[in-house]
């Protein structure tokens, strides 16, 4: 996931003083676009440049056609080693077209977190291909949670590097079939490849900012009805620190109003937290109706503690045994 942004290497005086001139070159805009002679523009953009350490760090992509063209990009491909019981859907899928890295004053990266799986987007969310159909301004666009990519160990003033690295495919006629797609990209020598630098601002921790941004997360969550922002919202909500967050993120996966698809994304972040307490509250999803909710949601929620208990520390082995125990579910599945 990291091999397409690089470390800076310089640290002390010298990373400092090139950093600070890195910063000041990157400070008013927000976003960066490349500029390419090519029919694919890509931007990425950032939803601010100062948060609290433990607050969520969102991107935002917009991917254009800017030709009388179709084109049709290639952002991932099917990861067949990620399949199996209780797999993430998302997560079955490389996300080949975007890696980050961010690096602080001293050109240290921040640690990276487990890999995560494709980017949420209506068009990209399940990492295959693009169609971006002829007509001048055709786009793609989505977010992405990049706290939950990384998470920055102290405050002060980092650069956010994405890059981009996209194969497209141009065709002339708009009813392009399945097979002239595959062919096309199985050939296409035309790649779309840019860096993005976007300097973020960190201030310490404030432990009751982090709950109050918390609680606005969640409650904007509940009554969103864009699918696609509703994610982003329950994704930010669920990479701020455990510790400080943990009462929103429970009460977001026990509210009784939150639609079936929401549950889902909540599943999934407690599958990738795979802490005690996330163990607790998917158990405690087994009792808690939803709208729409039924046997194959809290099947998943089944399927997700046995799958974190088959890959979990003899700890939360432990902790999840009683737990499937006292719901009566087996830890073979």
């Amino acid at each position: 996931m990291n091999d397409g942004a690089k470390t800076c290497k310089y640290t002390g005086a010298v990373g400092a003083a090139i950093f600070s001139l890195l910063w000041v070159m990157c400070a008013l805009p927000l976003y960066a676009e490349a500029s390419t002679d090519g029919p694919v523009t890509v931007e990425i953009t950032a939803d601010t440049n100062q948060i609290t350490l433990g607050e969520a760090i969102v991107l935002r992509y917009r991917i254009t056609n800017a030709s009388d063209q179709v084109v049709v990009l290639h952002a991932g491909v099917r990861d067949k080693s990620l399949d199996g019981p209780g797999a993430d859907t998302i997560a079955m899928y490389r996300r080949d077209w975007l890696t980050m890295n961010m690096a602080d004053m001293d050109g240290k990266s921040a640690p990276f977190l487990p890999e995560i799986g494709g980017a949420s987007a209506r068009d990209v969310q399940y990492g295959q291909n693009i169609s971006l159909w002829s007509g001048n301004g055709n786009r793609s666009e989505g977010y992405i949670v990049a706290s939950q990519w990384f998470v920055p160990s102290h405050a002060g003033h980092y650069l956010l590097t994405a890059h981009v690295r996209m194969p497209y495919a141009v065709f002339s006629e708009s009813d392009v079939t399945p097979e002239q797609v595959e062919s096309g990209l199985r050939s296409v020598k035309t790649v779309f490849m840019h860096d993005y630098v976007l300097p973020i601002t960190i201030k310490p921790t404030n432990p009751q900012r982090l709950q109050t941004v918390a609680e606005a997360l969640r409650k904007s969550a509940t009554v969103e009805t864009d699918v696609l922002k509703q994610s982003m919202l329950i994704r930010s909500l669920f990479s701020m620190p455990e510790n400080y967050v943990w009462q929103s993120w429970q009460t977001i996966a026990n509210d009784p109003t939150l639609f079936v698809n929401g549950r889902d994304v909540v599943v999934s972040e407690m599958s990738r937290i795979a802490s005690l307490r996330a163990a607790d509250i998917l158990a405690r999803m087994l009792t808690s109706p939803a709208k729409g909710s039924g046997t194959e949601l809290q099947a998943r929620v089944r399927r997700s503690l046995i799958t974190m208990y088959q890959a979990g520390s003899p700890q939360l082995k432990e902790h999840i045994k009683k737990l499937l125990s006292k719901y009566r579910v087996t830890s073979s599945g």
